[in-house]
């Protein structure tokens, strides 16, 4: 989990992380899917799968999700993730379906301030994506 967020997704401080709590469904899938490392076999995190990973973190902070209402959208995400019979694919947008019943705006527009944490977050994750 240390490699996928720290080498892969650039996240590399704490402090670029805006919710640790949109950490908890990644871990639960690993958990769920019984993933160990990153890689090609069916127990790793495949490239597709770190891509629908890197996709739910860059939404999850972009939108401000756990703003509020953290312990029921982690509830409904822990539901998605069970529901879900695919291991190979990450479902975000089970979740945010899902999150949309709890009526959170997660669309809400997105400021930039180059000094707000999520707002470097974002960058960094986004700068590795055309990398890639």
């Amino acid at each position: 989990m240390k490699d996928l967020i720290s080498s892969r997704f650039q996240l590399t401080h704490g402090k670029l992380i805006a919710s640790y709590n949109a950490l908890i469904p990644i871990v639960y899938y690993n958990y769920k899917f019984d993933k160990k490392g990153i890689g090609e076999e069916n127990n790793k995190l495949t490239i597709d799968l770190q891509t629908n990973i890197r996709e739910w973190l860059l939404t999850s902070m972009l939108t401000g999700v756990f703003g509020g209402q953290s312990e029921g959208i982690l509830n409904k995400a822990k539901k998605a993730i069970e529901e879900s019979s695919k291991s190979a694919y990450f479902p975000t947008n089970e979740i945010f379906d899902v999150i949309e019943d709890l009526e959170i705006d997660v669309w809400e527009p997105f400021e930039y301030d180059e000094n707000d944490k999520t707002a470097r977050s974002i960058v960094c994750m986004a700068d590795d994506l055309t990398e890639t």
